[in-house]
């Protein structure tokens, strides 16, 4: 960066984004992530136990409801989320579940 910032162009910009590219991507995809497939996929890997989600509460006029979501394992709450379908509020249970578990 110091070297190229003499030379009159911008040829730094090209070796940062040549070498945090991936980074950035990650960081990009990690906002897309499935945590409902990746909270299955850990618990997978264990083979016995089992994973679902209940909806507990529904709140608001059909045109804007506001579920509310647990997930279980074995019957055990490591989860809770909201959102605005059933499938948002069970990916922030999900989310929730794996930053218990200290995946994200």
């Amino acid at each position: 960066y110091i070297d190229s910032k003499g030379a009159g162009g911008e040829p730094h910009k090209d070796v940062v984004h040549r070498l945090f590219a991936p980074i950035f991507e990650s960081e990009t995809m990690l906002h897309k992530t499935d945590y409902k497939t990746m909270l299955q996929q850990l618990i997978e890997q264990d083979g016995s136990s089992i994973l679902e989600y209940v909806v507990t509460d529904e709140t608001g006029p059909d045109h804007n409801k506001l579920f509310t979501v647990i997930a279980l394992i074995n019957n055990n709450k490591v989860g809770e989320g909201t959102g605005k379908t059933k499938r948002q509020a069970e990916m922030h249970a999900a989310k929730m579940a794996l930053s218990l578990f200290g995946v994200v």
